[in-house]
């Protein structure tokens, strides 16, 4: 899954999805073993992790059980989660630039789903 958004160069990034199974139900905390998340500049079809922000972890819970409506979109939702800079490590530090936000769910078996959002800095 990708997402296009717009990104501020330097700054954070509220990420909000809604995630399900491969039977369309909404995943639950319990669901899930691991979630981690890493950062790419994109250029072209080469992407390059920008420092600081590779397979950092994320609290499983982050995903909302029961599923909640965004109060910005009117969406379900049933993950949430917050990326901010670090003392001099931005996350997206180049403006005018792709950046990819890839999130890996990691199951109780060990199987990964990817999910992606794909931005350009804007100042």
């Amino acid at each position: 899954m990708s997402d296009y958004k717009n990104l501020k160069a330097g700054g954070s990034f509220q990420t909000r999805l809604y995630i399900t199974n491969c039977d369309d139900v909404p995943i639950t905390s319990e669901d899930v073993a691991v979630i981690q998340y890493t950062i790419f500049r994109r250029d072209y079809e080469t992407r390059t992790p920008v420092p600081g922000f590779t397979e950092i972890s994320v609290s499983v819970d982050s995903i909302l059980d029961p599923p909640i409506t965004d109060a910005h979109t009117g969406k379900s939702i049933n993950f949430t989660h917050t990326i901010n800079p670090r003392i001099g490590n931005p996350p997206f530090p180049e403006y005018s630039q792709i950046y990819v936000i890839q999130y890996q769910f990691i199951d109780q078996q060990g199987a990964v789903s990817i999910f992606e959002i794909e931005g350009l800095t804007q100042k």
